[in-house]
């Protein structure tokens, strides 16, 4: 009765969890749930993701990961417990995509919107210009009496940097090619246009 009255009030801990299971295992069970879902309100998501897995509710601990903004912790549970073409599996990949590109990390964007299923995001996220870093601002305002580097700092901190924008031009092009539909050959044609332009303007360094 102590804890099931623990149980309704959220007052659980690990002491009475442990405790329910002299009364078998359903019991356990239920209270174990009772237990993660106290812990999400009070905000220890990881811990609570652990007592989820223990009596095997895969979807809330991915859940409530993900809520939280636990997105690589989510991801690492889908990817090893639920099937690739899991709609959840999915979802968490396009949410941690979307937070990775927002945080200029192109390449494992790209990774994840593949994992989710979208190509076409993935070949934005790879065309994607890198955000300014705070190194290559501070360098700018060192440079401010030579506009000569001014202007070469400035040009490589926006991502507007010719030899930049030809390699993001070149990976969303083999990623097109590898693993593009139908709805991509558009874009696969101008992007090849746009490389040539590059290389004709000499900015592709050649092969040693």
């Amino acid at each position: 009765q102590e804890i099931t009255r623990r149980s309704l009030e959220g007052k659980l801990n690990e002491f009475w969890v442990g405790l329910a299971a002299a009364a078998g295992l359903p019991f356990w069970e239920h209270v174990t749930l009772s237990y993660a879902r106290q812990l999400v309100r009070e905000s220890r998501v990881q811990l609570a993701a652990v007592r989820f897995l223990s009596i095997g509710r895969v979807e809330d601990c991915v859940e409530s990961l993900m809520d939280k903004g636990y997105y690589a912790d989510a991801a690492t549970v889908a990817f090893s417990r639920l099937l690739p073409e899991d709609s959840l599996a999915k979802t968490v990949a396009r949410r941690w995509a979307e937070v990775l590109e927002q945080r200029g990390h192109r390449e494992p964007a790209c990774m994840c919107y593949l994992a989710s299923g979208n190509t076409e995001r993935a070949v934005y996220a790879l065309l994607r210009k890198p955000r300014r870093s705070k190194k290559l601002v501070r360098s700018q305002q060192a440079n401010l009496q030579d506009p000569s580097n001014l202007e070469a700092t400035a040009a490589a901190a926006s991502g507007d940097d010719p030899f930049a924008e030809s390699i993001r031009t070149t990976q969303a092009l083999n990623l097109i090619r590898r693993v593009g539909g139908q709805e991509l050959r558009e874009k696969e044609t101008l992007l090849a246009k746009r490389l040539d332009e590059l290389k004709g303007e000499h900015v592709v360094s050649k092969p040693c």
